[in-house]
């Protein structure tokens, strides 16, 4: 009654009271995360969600020290472990879905190396057709040893090629999986959750 501005969403709990718990939860994955998870309910067992949570911070507030023989609801604490799981695993899904993505990039990354060495290889046999077609067709004996010298040469050409693409895809492979196993390093997940406080609200 006292706040400036109207608070659509808790117009409704005007007159009432209730709990809220508020908890750190802590993930270190890809890269180390904090999360706020509020959890909060009526004195008549009604949730709220997150946006009445935050704009219960919004109002003006007295406070006051409980009794000590006042204590939260056991579901209060029941219905914040559910919505830290929850959060959790959403967390943990998101994070395996961006691991696929990356490791496809990694897979597609290795695809377009090997196919760049295989059309070098490719443009070579090409190449030699074509060298071994002039050979055949040459009318004289200088022609016919120009030609044959140029055959030698991408026949050299084809043999060191073919090794090349061997060690490139030795070596594609290897940088392939070196990457997916720092990704999976990096995706080893840890969390921890702290309660940062109980209050108790009402709200006039």
């Amino acid at each position: 009654s006292g706040f400036a501005k109207k608070l659509s969403s808790l117009q409704s709990y005007q007159g009432q009271s209730g709990w809220l718990e508020l908890n750190q939860l802590q993930l270190s994955s890809f890269q180390n995360e904090e999360h706020l998870v509020f959890t909060a309910c009526t004195d008549d067992g009604e949730r709220l969600d997150d946006e009445h949570c935050a704009d219960l911070f919004l109002l003006s507030a007295k406070s006051h020290t409980l009794d000590a023989s006042v204590q939260p609801p056991e579901s209060l604490s029941l219905n914040a472990k559910r919505q830290l799981d929850a959060r959790l695993s959403q967390l943990l899904e998101e994070n395996n879905e961006y691991f696929k993505l990356e490791r496809e990039k990694l897979d597609n990354w290795a695809d377009d190396q090997m196919k760049s060495a295989e059309l070098k290889l490719e443009n070579t046999r090409v190449e030699l057709k074509e060298a071994k077609k002039t050979s055949r067709l040459a009318n004289t004996i200088e022609e016919q040893k120009n030609a044959q010298e140029a055959v030698k040469r991408i026949e050299i050409q084809q043999r060191r090629q073919r090794t090349e693409l061997f060690d490139a895809e030795d070596a594609i492979t290897a940088k392939r999986d070196q990457l997916i196993d720092a990704l999976e390093q990096q995706m080893h997940q840890q969390s921890s959750t702290q309660k940062l406080f109980t209050v108790r609200w009402q709200i006039r």
